[in-house]
């Protein structure tokens, strides 16, 4: 790994305070060892083969697996409780997260929990290297259940919402064309939701949306509804929480029960640790309990 940083002998020698020699007899016995060319010398330096990035990939998971282990052992030695690396996008952090994190943090306050959110396309890499715990997101076609358990927590209904100033907000009739033409706020391109919101346009404006803004951020999404008097899609929820609230209008025209579902997803051959099963008891008890608010008894 080393050597795939520096790409230099001399200075891999340097940096790990031997010779270039022992480097170099290290290397050629390992190779001989894994029966492979590791690496190749090039102009722009020492290159790793295509077998030298595959042993490199799988030693560094290795190396992350070990080191997760070691902070997870001298955090129970210490009393300091256990560590959760949780991946979550924007439908799940919206809805589950904040009420389950309150539940757990009862439950397990010793245990810090660390929130990643992205695309579940990002998320689903750092599981597969063991760098989250466990990822709360709107299923797709990429979470492949022979690497993963799916388990469904809530179908998620979306509906669409505008800010209270939008001209939409007191136009119970608008129809969809009119719906198209406005300003949208659109989740990203290829994930999970966007493609079912594309199906659900393409069938009700041939000619689709043309202006959007593409965005999983939900404080910029709540700053673009109000700047740029534009149309978002929202779990339901949420959207009606915040309806309440008097942040939005949740507009009357319904989306078809077409989105993917939310769920937890795990490794199949994941650590199960006790902490981790402690905080998935308590995002279903939350799912199950339907009312998604932070200020639920």
């Amino acid at each position: 790994m080393t050597i795939e940083t520096l790409r230099n002998l001399h200075r891999v020698a340097e940096h790990l305070g031997t010779t270039q020699s022992a480097i170099s007899r290290s290397l050629q016995q390992l190779e001989v060892t894994l029966d492979a060319t590791l690496f190749l010398r090039t102009p722009q330096g020492m290159v790793p083969t295509g077998s030298g990035q595959l042993w490199i990939d799988h030693a560094r998971r290795c190396l992350e697996l070990m080191d997760g282990a070691t902070r997870q052992v001298a955090a129970e030695r210490s009393g300091r409780g256990q560590r959760l690396d949780i991946g979550v996008n924007y439908s799940s952090s919206a809805m589950l997260l904040p009420r389950s994190l309150a539940f757990f943090g009862r439950d397990a306050p010793d245990t810090v929990v660390s929130v990643h959110e992205g695309a579940l396309s990002d998320l689903l890499p750092q599981l597969h290297a063991h760098r989250l715990d466990a990822v709360i997101a709107r299923l797709g076609p990429l979470a492949d259940p022979e690497l993963y358990v799916c388990e469904v927590l809530t179908s998620g209904r979306m509906r669409l919402v505008c800010s209270r100033s939008h001209p939409l907000a007191s136009q119970a009739d608008a129809g969809w064309d009119l719906l198209c033409a406005q300003r949208w706020i659109m989740p990203p391109a290829n994930s999970p939701m966007r493609r079912s919101l594309d199906d659900v346009l393409r069938a009700r404006a041939p000619g689709g949306v043309r202006h959007r803004v593409e965005s999983a951020s939900a404080l910029l999404n709540m700053a673009l509804l109000d700047d740029h008097e534009s149309v978002a899609v929202m779990p339901e929820v949420v959207a009606l929480r915040l309806q309440r609230l008097g942040a939005l209008v949740v507009l009357p025209q319904l989306l078809p029960d077409v989105f993917d579902p939310i769920a937890a997803i795990r490794l199949v051959h994941g650590r199960h640790a006790p902490a981790l099963q402690r905080f998935l008891a308590c995002v279903r008890e939350v799912a199950a309990d339907g009312d998604l608010s932070l200020s639920s008894p």
